[in-house]
């Protein structure tokens, strides 16, 4: 099965418009949004919509840090994010918002793990490092049966798709 994996989209729907063109020209059979589907960008209203619509069809949507912060918009920080979120907030009617602040921040399916930033420590937002899980960390998750074979993490320094090594 062809999975579109969409993240960071930042409000931009231009940019989420023509990816997901690209992907259904390619086949996509499921979708996955991995987080950050605002901040930054002029359109978080239509960004959502469209996503919440593929949530209703079925596609894994996961929250990013910037998803967080637009439904509770930091107070005392005076950075670009913070300001961002504020105005991302006062541009979202409740529906879209409780939908953010719903979404779940790691998913499963069969052998994948999808997560938006880090998978050892998924609510910290973006990893500053150029790997998304501790080699440590991932190799005691990839110890069970049931572990995933593939990491997909996409808010880092150095986006990345992981393999597990092969089980004993």
């Amino acid at each position: 099965m062809k999975w579109a994996l969409l993240s960071d989209i930042h409000a931009n729907i231009q940019a989420l418009q023509a990816c997901a063109a690209h992907a259904t020209r390619l086949g996509a059979e499921r979708w996955a949004v991995l987080g950050d589907l605002v901040g930054y960008g002029g359109d978080p209203l239509p960004v959502v919509e469209q996503v919440m619509r593929w949530h209703a069809e079925g596609a894994c949507v996961l929250q990013g840090n910037h998803d967080a912060m637009a439904v509770t918009p930091p107070q005392a920080e005076a950075s670009l994010g913070a300001s961002t979120a504020a105005w991302t907030y006062q541009q979202l009617p409740p529906a879209c918002r409780r939908f953010l602040a719903h979404l779940p921040l790691t998913q499963r399916f069969e052998h994948m793990l999808l997560v938006h930033a880090s998978a050892h420590h998924p609510r910290n937002g973006a990893m500053s490092t150029t790997s998304a899980l501790p080699a440590s960390a991932w190799t005691l998750r990839c110890r069970a049966s049931t572990a995933p074979t593939f990491l997909w993490a996409m808010c880092t320094s150095k986006p990345c798709i992981t393999r597990a090594a092969a089980r004993a």
